[in-house]
């Protein structure tokens, strides 16, 4: 692992970025992804908190993925769980079908500089 960069899956980025908890790592992608921003390991209850801390820094990294831009792929997603009795696959291929238009699954998260 790098000191100030690592490698997590689009989907760990998304759940932060939209406010959806996405697959397939679900809630350990995103603590992953959280400890590494933030730098330390803390409590799941302290997720929510530390994922509006670090949003700035994630929509900066990856503007197509704000949910400003992904606005109508969510409410086509929240259409589609309405519908759909298996939330967590149904939310897979949503993940799949932007991870398939952004180019790649894995993405690279720079940590923000401390001030």
């Amino acid at each position: 692992m790098s000191e100030g960069k690592q490698e997590f899956h689009i989907g760990d980025v998304l759940s932060v970025t939209t406010g959806r908890l996405c697959p397939p790592n679900k809630m350990k992608g995103l603590m992953d992804l959280l400890q590494f921003l933030e730098g330390e390991i803390f409590l799941d209850i302290s997720a929510p908190k530390v994922a509006r801390k670090h949003l700035p820094n994630l929509e900066e990294q990856f503007p197509e993925l704000t949910e400003e831009v992904l606005e109508d792929k969510i409410k086509e997603l929240d259409k589609r769980l309405e519908k759909n009795k298996d939330n967590n696959e149904t939310t897979l291929e949503w993940v799949e079908g932007i991870a398939e238009e952004y180019g790649k699954e894995q993405v690279e998260v720079w940590r923000a500089c401390a001030e």
